[in-house]
């Protein structure tokens, strides 16, 4: 076997593909200066959707510019970027020296890949491992490309780091702290730490992290237990919870307060639920997290036994009086309260720090979902993933319908949810628990 194809059988294996990027003028300024000094600092350029993969995993980048091959990086996915784009992370950028123009490289591979591999060159697309494997030969032939691949190669193998369940319980948990933050239209980027990716054995729930936690121009927190419901203080004692309040300095009608509940060490949370109550148009809304897990195929959910436990004793206690619209304020799009946040395996957030990747379902929906063909692996086992439910609830909408009271229940009713909360509490969940403060006279309208 050759040496140079030697090098890649373990990149093969796990087909850690090249990505061909398109480095668009308006980008090229400072991409430009940053590549002549082999930077390492990480450059985030818009890429049209359909030209690079939409996966957390980093990959070897091949740079093109004005027809030539201009550099090598580390590439990958940070988040949408509008309809037609995504934001990509460039990092580690390794000029070639001097350039090589496309035509001249694309004359030196075989001619079976070479019309795939000038397209790709030409418009950007994520290359498939034979091909990956052709533009390695070509660029291994000389010794300085060599060494940047290797190098390039060998950075992949560091960065990736698997965290420990109690570090992703604590991002779940931060997470549904932001997006009740989020739901009163406050800033979670700037009133929230960003710590929930520190590892270790000993770590505490996200909320304690607060404790320390200096207030800024955005949003002050303050302790203020008397305005948590009756419904929580019954369940839980005061001193057994951690809890704060989140309000806008600016108008003071911005409000919410948070409580986090959890009778178990960190590392045996099994999840997170956000129990959200709206004191204005009256309801509740619970918010299960569900975490996805790396496989071969891509990033899937694959429901089990506890799943199909908690969605029984959801079931029991969704409101099935016809009659729950009683006021203008009481219409919802659903009186179900149940929805369903099936997360990356990673727990990954937007660059701007506020809410994770995800897909929120209905829980009508998710059911039907569990028992849709379309769901089933070649096995016959269900897995949900981005690529079979397109069908589902982005960050934005889901805090639109939320704020606006779209979603929830109709009136207050807090016996079912009492109910509900206490059995919670006795199981192993991060419970995180959400009270919307605002004000109905200032309230902005239900307009979406």
């Amino acid at each position: 076997m050759d040496p140079a194809e030697q090098r890649w059988d373990v990149a093969k294996e796990r087909d850690n593909a090249f990505v061909v990027v398109i480095v668009k003028e308006q980008d090229w300024r400072l991409l430009e200066y940053r590549l002549s000094t082999n930077s390492d600092q990480t450059t985030r350029i818009n890429i049209d959707r359909d030209r690079f993969p939409n996966k957390r995993r980093r990959r070897i980048c091949i740079l093109i510019h004005d027809g030539r091959l201009i550099g090598l990086c580390l590439a990958g996915y940070q988040s949408a970027s509008g309809d037609a784009d995504h934001m990509a992370g460039l990092a580690h950028l390794r000029r070639l020296d001097p350039p090589i123009p496309a035509n001249r490289f694309l004359s030196r591979l075989r001619e079976p890949f070479r019309a795939d591999i000038a397209e790709a060159l030409q418009r950007g697309r994520l290359l498939d491992r034979r091909e990956t494997h052709e533009v390695k030969e070509e660029l291994s032939r000389d010794a300085l490309h060599l060494v940047l691949l290797e190098e390039l190669h060998g950075l992949i193998e560091e960065i990736p780091r698997v965290e420990s369940d109690a570090t992703r319980s604590r991002a779940e948990q931060r997470d549904a702290i932001a997006l009740a933050l989020e739901s009163v239209t406050l800033n979670s980027a700037k009133a929230l730490p960003r710590t929930e990716h520190d590892d270790g054995p000993n770590l505490l729930p996200f909320i304690n992290d607060m404790r320390t936690h200096p207030p800024d121009e955005a949003a002050i927190i303050r302790h203020d237990w008397s305005r948590m419901p009756d419904w929580v203080l019954r369940n839980h004692p005061k001193d057994h919870m951690a809890w704060m309040t989140f309000a806008d300095p600016e108008s003071g009608k911005e409000r919410v307060s948070i409580a986090y509940a959890d009778k178990t060490k960190l590392e045996n949370v099994t999840g997170t639920d956000l129990i959200y109550f709206r004191q204005h148009q009256p309801g509740f809304v619970l918010i299960q997290y569900k975490r996805m897990k790396s496989e071969p195929r891509g990033d899937v959910y694959r429901p089990d036994a506890q799943l199909r436990k908690q969605i029984m004793r959801m079931r029991n206690i969704v409101p099935t009086d016809p009659e729950w619209l009683h006021t203008v304020d009481d219409y919802r799009i659903t009186p179900e309260p149940f929805f369903i946040k099936v997360v990356d395996p990673q727990v990954t957030r937007h660059e701007n720090y506020r809410l994770a990747d995800g897909m929120y379902f209905p829980l009508r929906l998710f059911e039907s979902m569990l028992s849709s063909d379309e769901h089933l692996g070649p096995q016959d086992g269900t897995a949900i993933g981005r690529r079979n439910a397109p069908k589902h609830l982005s960050n934005d909408l889901f805090i639109q319908l939320l704020k606006n009271g779209w979603i929830g229940t109709a009136g207050n009713d807090t016996d079912a949810m009492t109910k509900l909360i206490g059995t919670l509490l006795g199981e192993q969940h991060g419970l995180v628990i959400a009270y919307d403060l605002r004000d109905p006279k200032d309230r902005r309208g239900g307009a979406m």
